[in-house]
């Protein structure tokens, strides 16, 4: 995991409740910031995008999926249709 918050914090403000509680909560919102530009990235993607990602991909081609498609299906047939 990378660095947290309360390494950076001076040390004079790491006894401090209230900063504790300050960089736990923006150690939690990084992390999901960190998530979401992971899934953004991956999702550029069609071998390592989620589901999302695979949607996306079928609206710019114009592909409508069948309820009993898997997803390795659909990544093969948007790798065709590109």
């Amino acid at each position: 995991m990378p660095n947290k918050i309360s390494q950076h914090q001076p040390t004079y403000e790491r006894g401090v409740y209230e900063f504790q509680e300050i960089a736990r909560v923006e150690d939690g919102e990084l992390n999901l910031a960190r998530l979401q530009k992971d899934k953004i990235l991956a999702n550029q993607f069609v071998l390592t995008a989620d589901e999302d990602g695979i949607a996306m991909f079928e609206k710019i081609y114009g592909i409508v999926p069948q309820a009993t498609d898997t997803i390795q299906f659909r990544r093969e047939r948007i790798l065709n249709r590109m």
